[in-house]
């Protein structure tokens, strides 16, 4: 049996809405619901979830804020079910909710320790590559031992696997073990420090330094953090992290597997797989709502001229890893008449018209007559 386990920050709109769809695509799954919300819409997520779950759900709203790793320890002494599901509001469910039960039971039955559900494209491990760890097959996914020769493969197959990711289902267990390891009387974070190291070090290389870093200080009890204590960020671990010292003394052995179909993708983030991000798949936002940001200044401007049964695709896909505002394009008719098609609706403009539109929802321009028209592009990097 599986238990949800929620330990998330909800600050902003944008995040409150999805938290209610993607939260609402999984919430009957689960045997158990472990919960904490944070952030300015806490009370919020929290009402919603009450009448979302069912009434043994439970809530720790009470729990200190400052130091995530402490406060999730302290939650999942209450969990009873062998597994979790870390769940993550911006990561949403593109496959059928009896695929992901059927993982969940697979999970359970093989008694894996550890299962990435999302970032399915950005892995670096998949089942294509898995033959030299001595895998096994199952429906839903493959499994291989992450030991000590194995760890030292992987480097080989795949320098940058992450060992551990937050959008993940675990083993009880071992999720207590990671927090353990990061739990340590003394964590120190300090951004200025984490800015130098990320500028003097390139990724990976600064996460590598930290790590060993970190190995001395484990002996007097600290931790050094590159991230703030407050988030769950500081656990998240690649392959390539591990150190000598600790590679020499590693003794542990765990059940990973890799799932053979995509389960989840982010909203905005590519994790550095281009195209991986649901906006860039023209999945988000989830309606054909037009919207106008006010704030927007630097758009990229241009008019054309189109005849009547000419067509002009405004799709646009930013190359930027992690999106923070959406492109967009804004269509203001000079003269003419258009049709724009959007996600499967027509809005017609004519002359002194304009709207603005999400390029990732790839909106179709049709000339219904002669037109001059003004095309303005947005996108956070310009």
């Amino acid at each position: 049996m599986t238990a949800l386990f929620v330990n998330l920050k909800i600050d902003n709109q944008t995040k409150f809405d999805f938290f209610k769809v993607t939260l609402s695509d999984i919430h009957n799954l689960f045997s158990e619901y472990h919960i904490k919300f944070r952030g300015k819409f806490a009370k919020d997520c929290v009402m919603y979830a009450k009448e979302l779950l069912p009434n043994h759900a439970k809530f720790y709203q009470d729990l200190q804020e400052t130091d995530w790793i402490a406060a999730s320890l302290l939650m999942i002494d209450n969990v009873k079910s062998q597994n979790i599901f870390i769940y993550l509001e911006d990561h949403r469910l593109i496959s059928s909710s009896n695929d992901l039960s059927l993982v969940l039971n697979e999970f359970d039955e093989f008694q894996l320790d550890y299962l990435s559900y999302s970032f399915f494209r950005a892995s670096h491990l998949d089942i294509n590559n898995l033959l030299p760890l001595k895998p096994k097959h199952h429906q839903k996914f493959s499994e291989f031992f992450l030991d000590k020769e194995n760890i030292e493969l992987i480097r080989k197959i795949s320098p940058l696997y992450c060992t551990f990711s937050l959008p993940s289902i675990c083993s009880k267990n071992y999720f207590k073990e990671i927090l353990h390891r990061e739990n340590k009387k003394f964590k120190i974070y300090l951004k200025k420090l984490s800015s130098l190291l990320s500028i003097i070090f390139p990724f990976p290389k600064y996460l590598i330094f930290i790590n060993y870093i970190n190995f001395f200080l484990s002996l007097i009890n600290a931790r050094l953090c590159f991230n703030s204590i407050d988030t769950p960020f500081n656990m998240e671990r690649l392959n390539r992290e591990m150190n000598l010292f600790e590679f020499k003394y590693f003794k542990s052995k765990f059940k990973y597997g890799i799932l053979k179909n995509e389960l989840f993708a982010n909203f905005d983030d590519d994790n550095k797989a281009y195209g991986e991000s649901l906006i860039k798949r023209g999945l988000y936002p989830p309606d054909a709502k037009i919207e106008l940001n006010n704030d927007i200044k630097n758009f990229i401007n241009y008019t054309i001229e189109l005849n009547v049964g000419n067509f002009y695709n405004c799709t646009y896909y930013s190359q930027i890893h992690r999106i923070k505002t959406l492109p967009q394009v804004r269509i203001e008719v000079n003269y003419g008449k258009l049709n724009v098609n959007y996600c499967g609706k027509d809005v017609n403009l004519v002359k002194g018209d304009h709207h603005t539109f999400y390029t990732n929802l790839s909106p179709i321009i049709k000339c219904i007559e002669k037109a001059e028209i003004s095309v303005s592009v947005y996108d956070e990097c310009f």
